[in-house]
């Protein structure tokens, strides 16, 4: 809903109603403009201050459309989409009371036994993410500490990523920790068919 309402809310409005914005993340910048609109069209108000509040809304970082300037930048339309196409998947995690193990469901088998019989399912997840989150970290640091300056399209495909594996991660930590007794106890059960194959040698004795 909220990446929609990033391209929506812009044609909701008059055209040059947004424009120039240059404010600061996480504070809100622009609430006298944004109350003005409320009078008028209070879901595109309430879109923009969303946006105001999350981020710096600069106008050199942002898409515009319908000669709007899009309530968040390119980095978090980014954001919003990878949430938006990720989201689905969780519908299809094996869920189990291990968070590592939730979250390595979603990884593709084969690749999963392959990793897992290696190594921990923390060290795993933490590679997985590490893989998701460095675009972003390295585009925004080179950007903060040098004098390159990124592109909107670079900003859009980094926080793609960033947005499915933060919605991923703390979508599989949720499921895991509202799985229910019963299923909690059959998801240890059936632990090897996440974790991938266990060495005969390896197995608990009773």
């Amino acid at each position: 809903m909220w990446a929609i309402s990033i391209f929506l809310a812009p044609f909701t409005l008059q055209p040059h109603t947004v424009e120039d914005l240059d404010g600061n993340a996480n504070w809100v910048d622009y609430s006298g403009k944004w109350v003005d609109m409320a009078k008028n069209n209070p879901y595109a108000a309430t879109v923009y201050l969303l946006g105001d509040f999350n981020c710096h809304q600069k106008s050199s970082r942002s898409f515009s459309f319908h000669d709007n300037q899009l309530p968040v930048d390119g980095r978090m339309v980014g954001m919003a989409l990878g949430a938006a196409l990720a989201a689905p998947g969780l519908f299809f995690v094996i869920r189990s009371p291990d968070a590592y193990l939730t979250f390595l469901s979603l990884v593709p088998e084969k690749l999963r036994t392959k990793l897992l019989s290696r190594l921990s399912p923390f060290i795993v997840t933490l590679i997985v993410g590490l893989l998701f989150v460095l675009p972003t970290g390295f585009d925004g640091f080179r950007q903060l500490l040098t004098s390159y300056e990124s592109t909107n399209v670079v900003r859009i495909i980094t926080g793609f990523f960033l947005g499915v594996i933060l919605t991923w991660g703390f979508g599989s930590t949720f499921l895991s920790i509202t799985v229910p007794p019963a299923q909690s106890n059959d998801s240890i059960r059936h632990a090897p068919s996440i974790r991938g194959p266990i060495d005969p040698k390896k197995r608990i004795r009773k």
